[in-house]
């Protein structure tokens, strides 16, 4: 990236990476106390190839909104891997016990997709 005193030039082998120099830029001049940007040239590129967040939606519910804002947020720290956990069936597996000789933990546990939804349950 080369800083002028009217321009910026960004060199790049892919789009993603242009587009992390724009959070580069963003950034500079939100952390800068007059809003500029210093002239000259840098590189910026991750020690990581893999930098993300594991959100666990299996155990605790969150709207489909919150899950937008912090993909946002995480585009703006530059992290590349948002992996978000639906379900879960090794809820409380201690109180699952051996029922007539049979190992039941894996198959009685509840379990279930917790994503937000306007539909109501159905009654039978």
């Amino acid at each position: 990236m080369t800083i002028g005193a009217k321009s910026i030039q960004i060199g790049a082998n892919h789009s993603t990476a242009a587009y992390w120099a724009t959070r580069t830029i963003l950034q500079g001049i939100n952390n800068s106390s007059d809003k500029t940007l210093r002239c000259g040239e840098m590189r910026d590129y991750p020690t990581m190839k893999v930098r993300g967040l594991i959100q666990d939606v299996g155990r605790k519910t969150f709207t489909l909104d919150y899950l937008k804002q912090l993909a946002k947020v995480l585009s703006w720290y530059k992290l590349n891997d948002f992996q978000v956990h639906l379900n879960d069936n090794y809820i409380q597996l201690e109180q699952y016990k051996n029922v007539n000789g049979e190992d039941r933990r894996l198959i009685d546990p509840y379990s279930a997709f917790r994503l937000e939804s306007d539909i109501k349950k159905r009654r039978k």
